[in-house]
């Protein structure tokens, strides 16, 4: 087995941690899920599941070029989902 190396990395700034469980990559674009599942600091200080799903914060999906940078992404708003895996891009 061939391990890969890091051939690029590019920072991509977000309000609020989420936790980030999958990407879609096409040949011209790679589309990253910013839904709203993320650390729950209040929850955990009440020793509740340390996730939480915010139903009132809206679903991103942000569209970088496949081989561009943070300045040419683009975002789009949904309402609030969840995706877990995707396929086909």
């Amino acid at each position: 087995m061939a391990w890969s190396t890091l051939a690029r990395y590019e920072p991509i700034e977000l309000s609020t941690p989420h936790i980030f469980h999958d990407c879609a990559i096409t040949e011209h674009y790679t589309i990253l899920l910013d839904l709203p599942l993320g650390w729950d600091p209040q929850r955990r200080r009440e020793g509740k599941r340390r996730i939480g799903f915010g139903r009132q914060s809206p679903s991103r999906f942000g569209i970088i070029p496949r081989h561009g940078t943070s300045a040419g992404m683009k975002w789009f708003e949904h309402d609030a989902a969840y995706v877990h895996h995707t396929i086909d891009a």
